[in-house]
């Protein structure tokens, strides 16, 4: 928790210093923070909808007629969770959408957008994350992820990764068992804020689960490969 607060501390910073270039001068009385919980908040209580049905009440049986790609995605921090079905797919990168439009874009598995959510991933590099997992050594990198903040400003953090294999896991995923690598990528900023991202592959390439930051407020999503 502390690394993820202080991502947060250093993309209100971004956030702070663009709100101070924009103003028109003197004091004001509510800080940059305190603005952007109460704009997310009021988008969430404006969604007016009932959140994503929990994985509890997923089966096996319950997909026998679903047809077609469908993820699992679920918010740690919210403690929601929704069926995701490929809706489109354009050079590589494939855009997964739920009942109530909410939708994240994931090149091989990597999360690279989302949009729709209270607090959304702009654009994400993939390609250095990508190139790391197909691989089972360590290696070093760096990339950028773009962030919206909560006045709609674009904030940019730029990261310096590693990837290290964990080792091989069995993992289940809505009653059927996987044999996977396990692979961690822990990414810094020059705040000094750090975020780890796991990731699951099968031996065909499958990015059966990964776990991925998403957004300083939302926090991290897990993402299930639930049919292929």
């Amino acid at each position: 928790m502390g690394d993820v607060l202080a991502m947060i501390r250093g993309m209100v910073l971004a956030l702070a210093l663009g709100l101070a270039a924009c103003s028109s001068g003197g004091e004001g009385t509510t800080s940059p923070l305190t603005e952007a919980t109460r704009l997310i908040t009021q988008k969430i209580k404006g969604r007016n909808k009932a959140p994503p049905p929990p994985a509890a009440q997923l089966t096996r049986a319950a997909l026998e007629d679903a047809k077609g790609p469908l993820i699992l995605a679920s918010i740690e921090r919210s403690k929601a969770a929704a069926t995701l079905r490929l809706a489109r797919q354009n050079g590589g990168y494939g855009t997964w959408v739920s009942l109530d439009k909410l939708s994240v874009t994931l090149k091989q598995g990597v999360l690279s957008a989302s949009r729709g959510l209270p607090g959304d991933l702009l654009a994400g590099e993939t390609d250095a994350t990508l190139a790391a997992l197909r691989t089972d050594e360590s290696s070093s990198y760096g990339k950028v992820m773009r962030y919206i903040g909560g006045d709609r400003q674009i904030l940019k953090s730029r990261l310096s990764c590693r990837m290290d294999p964990v080792g091989a896991e069995t993992i289940e995923i809505l009653e059927r068992s996987h044999a996977t690598r396990h692979m961690a990528e822990v990414c810094s900023d020059s705040y000094g804020g750090t975020i780890r991202n796991d990731y699951w592959i099968g031996d065909d390439g499958t990015l059966w689960q990964s776990r991925q930051y998403l957004h300083p407020v939302m926090g991290y999503i897990t993402f299930q490969q639930l049919l292929k």
